[in-house]
């Protein structure tokens, strides 16, 4: 089964917690923030919108964390 990917971006410049609002009231799952720190390290954090939950992954496995 294919499976979509759906993504919004949001270079506003606007505080986290109110790029996280406007996430939330767009229905959006998970949140990545992409940063220079995590582009040196390569290392992302996912947050789940609807639990809470953050992990920490690879650049390659992105995709894979978030259709778990």
């Amino acid at each position: 089964m294919l499976k979509g990917l759906n993504v919004l971006v949001n270079s506003s410049g606007q505080k986290l917690s109110k790029q996280i609002e406007k996430a939330g009231k767009k229905k959006a799952g998970f949140m990545v923030c992409i940063g220079s720190e995590e582009i040196q390290s390569q290392k992302y954090k996912i947050k789940n919108l609807e639990t809470g939950k953050e992990t920490e992954v690879s650049e390659d496995t992105i995709t894979n964390t978030i259709f778990e």
